[in-house]
């Protein structure tokens, strides 16, 4: 694997870190929020270590989106196209959906199975 596990650690390269960097190239984090995951209620199904694989992954955060992204489906789809165009080839997003304002996918993860 090219990664050293899912959460982000110094000095390694983690599935986490490469997925926020490019939710912000996006603009979807602010730059003054960036590196600082508490700000954007970031928060994930489960953690792996260097070497170990997962499946179907949910993670939750806050982003920044016009309204009229939110508005339809095909706006929240276009979202996530953009989020996986600046993704390294080995990493996906499977789906981008709208959820409550509390959801945590570390503590609500049966909610979207």
């Amino acid at each position: 694997t090219n990664y050293g596990g899912f959460q982000v650690n110094p000095d390694q390269r983690t599935l986490q870190a490469e997925i926020e960097l490019a939710i912000f190239r996006c603009g979807m984090i602010a730059k003054s929020n960036f590196g600082h995951p508490h700000k954007y209620s970031w928060s994930s199904s489960a953690r792996t270590d260097k070497g170990v694989h997962a499946c179907a992954q949910v993670c939750s955060l806050k982003v920044e989106l016009p309204d009229a992204e939110w508005e339809t489906d095909d706006g929240i789809e276009q979202a996530r196209q953009r989020i996986e165009a600046k993704l390294p080839s080995d990493i996906r997003v499977l789906d981008m959906v709208r959820t409550t304002r509390n959801f945590c996918a570390k503590t609500q993860r049966d909610r979207v199975r």
